[in-house]
């Protein structure tokens, strides 16, 4: 009998956490990009790209500009947050068929 081990969500979803969550890092724009397709795709508001950049959120970016990207907050203040239940708190071993 084999046993497998399953991670719990939490701790999956943590190891499939961009790095970047939790520093800030620098984007380079690319074209037809705006500050709000920017900000949706790092879960950021445009307020808050716009305000770590020294811009207004009205600005026009260009293609070849740099932004920099903000850590994200853990107060739920990004567009992409999701709260996770711990109900599977510690990974159980599964047994499998093929003994």
């Amino acid at each position: 009998m084999h046993l497998r081990i399953l991670l719990p969500l939490s701790a999956a979803l943590a190891l499939a956490a961009p790095a970047a969550a939790s520093a800030a890092f620098a984007h380079t724009v690319i074209a037809g990009e705006s500050l709000y397709s920017v900000a949706a795709a790092d879960g950021l508001s445009v307020g808050q790209l716009a305000a770590a950049n020294g811009l207004s959120v009205d600005s026009q970016i260009t293609a070849g500009s740099t932004l920099m990207i903000p850590p994200q907050t853990s107060s739920g203040a990004g567009a992409g947050s999701t709260s996770i239940s711990s109900a599977a708190s510690s990974p159980a071993p599964v047994p499998t068929a093929d003994g």
